[in-house]
């Protein structure tokens, strides 16, 4: 499938109003919107509110090619009041799957020009966001004191900062323009800053480990290629070598070990990795085991689980797991406690397949230098699924619910970014998609 073979994604005839890019352009404009609006505000209904109005024009756009849509569409029209409002079991209902499965039906197969947008919206805004508390923002940071925006929390900070900074690379990446990439740049500088101030592990190991992993995957070939042509005589020397050097290492530490001066109570493990961080994690583990075991607590709840709201209030409460926590800080485990192994199932088969499809990305010989396409999608992908392995910052926040779901639809884009001359365009060079 091309982009012309989709009408959801056909241009309009010269000389007609082109109410698709309308659309798109209120579109952009709503999530930039409710992204600021988690910063200048103290609750969530307004970015709620917005994020309805692009799901609602999304599904508008495609809704003549993809009839489906208006199943979508009525959906979210009916639940509207339990979107805004945030009604319902807490902190996970079910209109959280249904604005993931929308957001991900609105992403599904839209050129990557279309993603690339809705990316340096989220990039600019976050950059907005972050120029209206800047003085807070660099005070937090320089202090090392934890920094969350007036409507989200530590950790819900640090997965917008995460997301925006990737964001705000990729855009940097894509676009030709000097303005563009230097104002881009300022944004992938001004997430690093909120990213550093709500001091989340979560958010800047995964920030860093989706960008190691999407240049693996997108330059680690070919990098692996010319080093056999060049060093291929030189592997085993300098894999010994490499061996000498980290034993060399190894001994010069435990050397320093051993004759460093130790405080009389000692240092010992939380010394090392922080008292209040082995708490954290003892507690985490604890509950990990409880939502793991909830299936298996008879009345069929292995197959549709206990239920919503249940879970944290009644099963695995403070006195279980040692500290009161109303989520498993586990996508899958959430899923599997709450839905039971059908709900597991089924969002086990979507990561799965958006993983296996940023994989094939990296085999494709027929899109032309898919080289950011596929740095895009790996890291957006990795960030996203990583973060909620272990916090699930994403509950409770309709704003990141339909993230999630846009940005896992990135790898099933029908173009890749075509770059001009760019350090990611093969040495010939390519045309760019947009110049935006």
């Amino acid at each position: 499938m091309t982009a012309g073979s989709d009408p959801a994604n056909r241009r309009p005839r010269p000389g007609r109003i082109d109410g698709a890019a309308l659309l798109e352009g209120m579109q952009s404009l709503a999530l930039g919107v409710a992204v600021v609006a988690l910063f200048a505000s103290g609750d969530l209904q307004a970015s709620n509110g917005l994020v309805a109005v692009w799901l609602v024009l999304g599904l508008l756009r495609q809704a003549a090619a993809r009839p489906w849509s208006f199943a979508l569409l009525g959906l979210v029209v009916l639940n509207l009041r339990w979107i805004v409002l945030d009604e319902g079991p807490l902190p996970v209902s079910p209109i959280d799957h249904l604005l993931m499965l929308t957001a991900f039906a609105c992403g599904f197969a839209r050129p990557s020009a279309w993603w690339l947008r809705q990316a340096s919206v989220l990039a600019l805004a976050t950059l907005i966001g972050v120029l209206l508390q800047l003085d807070v923002v660099v005070d937090f940071a320089r202090l090392g004191v934890e920094y969350h925006t007036a409507a989200l929390t530590k950790n819900q900070t640090a997965l917008l900062a995460g997301l925006a900074s990737l964001c705000s690379l990729i855009a940097a990446l894509a676009h030709r323009p000097p303005w563009s990439r230097l104002l881009h740049g300022l944004a992938l500088v001004a997430t690093l800053l909120l990213l550093r101030a709500a001091d989340s592990r979560a958010g800047m190991g995964m920030a860093g480990l989706a960008v190691l992993f999407g240049s693996l995957l997108s330059w680690g070939p070919a990098l692996i290629h010319r080093w056999r042509q060049r060093f291929g005589r030189l592997r085993r020397p300098l894999l010994i070598l490499a061996i000498l050097m980290a034993t060399l290492l190894t001994v010069l530490w435990l050397i320093h070990q051993q004759t460093a001066e130790v405080p009389e109570d000692g240092i010992g493990l939380a010394g090392i990795y922080g008292e209040e961080n082995l708490e954290n994690d003892a507690a985490r583990l604890k509950l990990w085991s409880c939502y793991l075991g909830l299936p298996f607590t008879g009345n069929n709840r292995f197959i549709w689980g206990v239920g919503y709201e249940r879970a944290w209030r009644v099963l695995c409460t403070a006195r279980q797991v040692g500290r009161p926590l109303s989520h498993a800080h586990n996508l899958f485990l959430q899923v599997l406690g709450e839905n039971g192994v059908a709900g597991f199932v089924f969002m086990s088969a979507w990561i799965g397949w958006t993983l296996r499809r940023v994989l094939h990305n990296c085999r494709e010989q027929a899109l032309a230098n898919p080289r950011l396409l596929i740095f895009s999608s790996a890291a957006l992908v990795t960030y996203l699924v990583g973060f909620n392995l272990f916090e699930l910052g994403m509950v409770k926040v309709p704003l990141f619910m339909l993230c999630f779901g846009l940005f896992l639809a990135t790898p099933f884009s029908l173009e890749p970014i075509r770059l001009g001359h760019d350090t990611l365009a093969d040495p010939a060079g390519v045309e760019q998609v947009s110049r935006s």
